[in-house]
């Protein structure tokens, strides 16, 4: 007789009919899904019945379907027998249960079996943390087992807007909503199993907290004279997609409200720096009301409301006081030339009769200090007693009197150092007189040939030309504004050509704008020879970039390798270079196109699996050109000695992402971990910024040169940046270079990351690569910029990641000017810093890059002092004496 087998879904039954003998087997599973760690219950039941005599035993078995040893059941006979074992899964996944009965030991019996599938699944588990509206959430999901190769991605719902969920299971962000977001999450374990799992997560609403600059406001009743008031987001303390608002402030006293400003605001958190300002008049029936009450305190507040946080309000207190003992303030400036009471003015060499004046509008009585300044020479101090009025009048010395022996433009101002204008908005006014050489009396014309007229400059290094003239010793070539006759910027050469480079493109000129430029020609008598009409140009667009070079990203897979060739060949691009960002866990691929980059880098974005498609922006360091020769330091600001007793940087490893540091200098040989190279097509080489830099932040003890801020801290050279010219500091860096560095120091386990450089252009991939590095617990300092003429913070420095520093001078004077200097987050001096060169030489260096160099060397003796983490608030003071103070206290001394 042939065997019959019968199979069902959840019970699988067989029978055999052989020999006189016939059995049949059936098993149950007690879940088809359970919990890693969770207990199974298998029961296999057979029933057996032999026709022959003596009668074979019969036996029943199970296994498990991973890997383990089975059960078994033997020696039965006749009758229903039950094999119940149980079994614990360590690992997720499907399996295959079978049980197994076999009737005799004929091995013309064939056995009889029945299978069924188990899931086992690895959940994470449900409680997860709370967030709050714009606090840094950070929470990796964990596993029963606590296994880190299950995957993790969103299969229904959404995260709270600003969250993310990566492959690792990591929710990271900043949450931008609150309320409660349930979410159901696919796990999929190393063996190819899928299940979901229902989570919810809850966001409370955040903080708000205002500061109000400034805090204390002194009016003089009888007149309330405009105030600036300036209301700054502390809390939150990163970027949140939020909008928050005030309908109006109000005046109060004893809790009750003398009066309103109907006036909205609103600020924007999503800014790097969210603020918003207003000036304020002080109504008169207010300043009456106070006095009527017998008060001489006021409190002017905004309260603001915002849709995902709690609500919040900012004070600045109001002292009232009398016209005679009023606080001093000033209110307003006016500078001009008393030949044509302009702001500007044309004037012959050596003119000896030039004289302006400067009209000082204030309220209150006080002391009067300031100063002439012409470019950055100081040529008169004045200090003057003034009591309650409304205006003074100052003019410019006739000894010395304004000097008139230099070609080209000059900057004249007046400098108010008492009262203090940290203390009030004080905006110090510009006039600009251009010295003229005399004319000789006979004017041959230049011919300019390159550009053409009405051209587009690109934002890239443009080259102009003219046609030379015999008698011309030197040329100079004039930028004017369209319908402006002075220049704001003029250069200087012996050839007929000039190369205008992209920094000064970058930060004297503006996209889209007209202007004018012309060529003069003076003999070696400073005479005028010659001379061009002007032409007309237009600075495009376009970013500031390395021309016909882009890049994009990839992941560091299999999938994102087979896409590069396949890019590469769809959009006609040749590829530079191919650099695996070991930190993002992708591959930067930098290439040449022959089309517009900025239209590239749009149809990349459409691309699915690329990432961050965009120019090679360029960056530059942040250095003076002209450095002073006063002996004047850093550590005679600061006790150095006195501070490296109790902490000198040891073990703290600071990674300097500049131009290269000369690896042999005697101050720093033994101070130097490791160094790379990571701009393309040039060697590694020690060049002044980065030389100079490393000096200030660890230079060695040593009895050879100079002392740095902490110099056992140890450094990562990382030449990211290469230098313009063999004579001076600049250099230029790139966003391929820069990112390169950057992730090295991540991989390297770098503390502090010094960038040095700055941009105009905020850089999504240098971005993204500041912020995980900021994740891994590293610090990082930017300058915010050089030029006095900008308002916005330079990119790195701008990034919420990065500790962004400004710096001040000999006098005082928050640099490069006071807007950025107040927007910054530490302040240390920018002027006369003496440090090390290559060839074992020294100098003194200007500019925010150095003040950062200070701020990262502080930043070590801080985290040395304090074992390892960063304790207080970074010095941001522009008084030379608070700043000491407040480094002193910034250490722990």
């Amino acid at each position: 007789m042939k065997p019959y087998m019968k199979l069902q879904l959840a019970v699988i039954a067989a029978l055999l009919f052989w020999s006189g003998s016939a059995y049949a087997i059936t098993m149950n599973v007690s879940t088809p899904t359970a919990v890693v760690g969770e207990t199974v219950t298998v029961s296999v039941t057979g029933v057996f019945t032999f026709f022959v005599t003596p009668p074979p035993f019969g036996s029943l078995s199970v296994n498990f379907g991973d890997g383990s040893p089975g059960q078994t059941l033997g020696s039965l006979t006749s009758g229903t027998y039950t094999l119940t074992a149980t079994h614990i899964y360590t690992a997720a996944g499907t399996y295959t249960i079978t049980g197994t009965g076999v009737a005799g030991s004929d091995t013309l019996t064939p056995p009889l079996s029945v299978s069924q599938t188990i899931t086992i699944i690895d959940p994470v588990d449900s409680s997860l943390p709370r967030g709050e509206v714009g606090v840094k959430y950070d929470h990796l999901l964990r596993s029963t087992t606590g296994t880190k190769t299950n995957t993790y991605r969103l299969n229904r719902g959404k995260l709270p807007l600003g969250l993310t969920l990566e492959r690792n299971g990591q929710i990271t962000g900043v949450p931008a909503q609150k309320g409660a977001f349930p979410f159901t999450i696919q796990i999929t374990s190393s063996r190819g199993s899928r299940f979901t799992q229902d989570l919810i997560l809850y966001v409370d609403p955040g903080a708000l907290a205002i500061r109000v600059t400034p805090d204390i406001v002194n009016v003089t009743s009888g007149g309330g004279a405009n105030q600036r008031i300036t209301f700054t987001v502390v809390s939150p303390a990163v970027p949140v997609r939020e909008i928050i608002r005030s309908a109006r402030g109000d005046f109060l006293a004893g809790g009750r409200i003398l009066g309103t400003i109907n006036s909205p605001m609103s600020i924007d958190l999503n800014s790097p720096q969210p603020s918003a300002s207003e000036t304020i008049s002080i109504p008169n029936r207010v300043l009456q009301a106070a006095l009527n009450a017998g008060t001489t305190k006021i409190i002017y507040r905004r309260a603001f409301t915002a849709q995902n946080l709690r609500s919040g309000s900012g004070d600045t207190k109001v002292n009232l006081r009398g016209p005679a003992s009023g606080e001093l303030r000033i209110t307003r400036l006016r500078i001009f030339f008393e030949q044509n009471n302009r702001p500007t003015i044309l004037v012959e060499r050596n003119s000896r009769d030039l004289n302006a004046s400067v009209e000082i509008h204030y309220t209150g009585s006080g002391t009067l200090k300031g100063f002439w300044k012409v470019d950055e020479r100081i040529i008169e101090r004045v200090q003057k007693n003034v009591f309650y009025g409304k205006v003074i009048t100052l003019t410019t010395p006739k000894a010395p009197p304004l000097p008139t022996y230099s070609e080209g433009a000059h900057r004249l101002q007046f400098i108010i150092t008492e009262p203090e204008s940290d203390q009030q908005t004080i905006d110090f006014p510009v006039a600009i007189y251009h010295v003229e050489a005399k004319t000789s009396e006979s004017v041959r014309p230049i011919t300019l040939t390159q550009p053409d007229n009405g051209a587009e400059l690109k934002g890239s290094e443009e080259v102009l030309t003219w046609t030379e003239v015999q008698q011309v010793a030197t040329y100079a070539i004039e930028f004017l504004e369209k319908d402006n006759d002075q220049p704001f910027f003029t250069a200087y050469t012996k050839s007929g050509s000039y190369s205008l480079p992209a920094k000064i493109l970058a930060m004297k000129f503006t996209h889209g704008n007209i202007y004018q430029w012309r060529v003069r020609g003076f003999n070696a008598a400073n005479e005028l020879v010659a001379e061009s009409p002007p032409r007309t140009f237009t600075l495009g667009s376009s970013s500031t970039f390395v021309p016909n070079q882009v890049l994009f990203i990839v992941e560091n897979n299999e999938a994102g390798l087979n896409l590069i060739p396949e890019i590469t060949a769809k959009y006609d691009l040749e590829i530079i270079e191919q650099t695996e960002l070991a930190s993002l866990q992708r591959i930067m691929v930098l290439c040449n196109t022959v089309a517009d980059v900025r239209i590239v880098s749009a149809q990349l974005a459409t691309e699915p699996g690329l990432y961050g498609p965009q120019p090679n922006y360029i960056f530059f360091t942040m250095a003076g050109d002209d450095p002073l020769r006063s002996m004047q330091s850093i550590d005679k600001f600061i006790d150095l000695d006195r501070i490296h007793q109790l902490s000198s940087g040891k073990n703290v490893l600071v990674a300097i992402i500049d131009t290269g540091v000369d690896l042999k200098h005697r101050d720093l040989l033994d101070r130097i971990r490791a160094h790379e190279n990571f701009v393309s097509n040039s060697s590694y080489q020690g060049e002044i910024h980065g030389t100079a830099v490393a000096g200030i932040i660890a230079g060695s003890r040593n009895d050879f040169g100079m002392l740095g801020i902490a110099p056992d801290a140890e450094l990562f050279a990382y030449r990211a940046c290469r230098q313009l010219t063999t004579a001076h500091a600049e250099g230029e860096c790139y966003t391929s270079s820069i990112a390169q560095a950057i992730d090295a120091a991540i991989q390297a386990k770098a503390t502090i990351a010094n960038l040095s450089i700055g941009s105009s252009n905020e850089d999504s991939l240098v971005a993204e690569l500041i912020s995980t590095g900021k994740q891994q617990g590293m610090l990082f300092i930017a300058p915010v910029g050089n030029d006095p003429q900008v308002d916005s913070i330079a990119f790195p420095a701008s990034h919420p990641d990065v500790t962004a520093v400004a710096g001040f001078d000999d006098d005082n004077r928050p640099l490069p000017n006071q807007k950025l200097a107040l927007g910054a987050d530490a302040l240390a001096p920018a002027r006369n810093i003496f440090s090390s060169t290559p060839g074992d030489k020294h100098n003194f260096f200007d500019g925010t890059s150095f003040s950062a160099a200070a701020i990262s060397g502080l930043l070590a003796l801080s985290l040395e002092a304090h074992n390892g983490s960063v304790s207080g608030t970074l010095p941001h003071a522009s008084d030379k004496a608070l700043w000491q103070n407040q480094v002193t206290a910034y250490i722990g001394l």
